[in-house]
């Protein structure tokens, strides 16, 4: 029961660390386009 916990809680926050990534890594694609125009 408890690793299936762990499992779950694990993915989620995976889930949460990449859309972050995603969200920072676009912000900043973003701003080094609007650089260059």
């Amino acid at each position: 029961m408890f690793l299936i916990l762990t499992s779950e809680f694990f993915k989620v926050l995976k889930e949460i660390f990449n859309t972050r990534m995603v969200t920072k890594n676009e912000s900043l694609h973003f701003k080094g386009r609007r650089g260059m125009t």
